[in-house]
């Protein structure tokens, strides 16, 4: 097709799909530019080069390629999930949560843009708003895979955590206790127990980029 007409831009669109597809991201890079050249207006191929270079982690290269798939399209779901992930590759957890927030917004089931923005959250320590994104994410797609995978594992994680409080409680009672027995209350002994989730642990994993072809 490309050598019938060369300046048809989405048969380098295809072309580079094929090659990020087999792994040759140059060759992708290389076409989707050439689809580029053909057309400036084309928020497609901005986004497939962003995540050919993605994959290469030139992260900075592929920020700037969404960003102008933006720029050309600003409801554009995919590239704005994909520039989150981009920051969140970076360790910018704060831009990464605003993108994929704006992703939200334009598509409101979009359950990988919940996923990402969980991960995101709890990166940053902020449990509860990972767990409800999780939950979003699952409720939109209840086989979300990664989704319950996240939930899982913080949920784990959570028990651990607060086993650990309670041991730590308990430990400090028992030395005030030794210290002031005038003040020792048997309610203080009295076991904490948290409620045991028995989920084994399992890696946080992100999902993918969007590729839209």
């Amino acid at each position: 097709m490309i050598k019938i007409n060369p300046n048809l831009a989405n048969a380098y669109i295809n072309r580079g799909n094929a090659y990020s597809n087999k792994g040759d991201h140059d060759r992708a890079i290389a076409d989707y530019s050439e689809a580029i050249k053909i057309n400036p207006n084309d928020a497609l191929a901005y986004n497939n080069r962003g995540l050919a270079y993605q994959s290469k982690r030139e992260y900075d290269r592929a920020i700037a390629d969404y960003s102008e798939a933006i720029k050309i399209k600003p409801d554009y779901s995919g590239a704005y999930i994909n520039r989150g992930v981009a920051y969140r590759n970076k360790g910018d957890n704060d831009r990464a949560i605003a993108d994929y927030s704006e992703a939200i917004k334009i598509k409101p089931n979009y359950s990988d843009a919940y996923n990402n923005r969980g991960f995101a959250y709890k990166a940053k320590g902020d449990n509860d708003r990972a767990l409800a994104d999780y939950d979003a994410a699952l409720k939109i797609d209840p086989n979300h895979a990664r989704a319950k995978n996240n939930r899982d594992a913080l949920l784990a994680q959570m028990n651990r955590e607060a086993e650990e409080k309670a041991k730590d409680a308990q430990k400090a009672a028992e030395r005030e206790a030794q210290f002031n027995p005038n003040k020792l209350n048997r309610s203080q002994y009295k076991e904490i127990t948290v409620e045991d989730f028995s989920f084994d642990m399992v890696a946080g994993t992100l999902a993918a980029g969007t590729k839209v072809a």
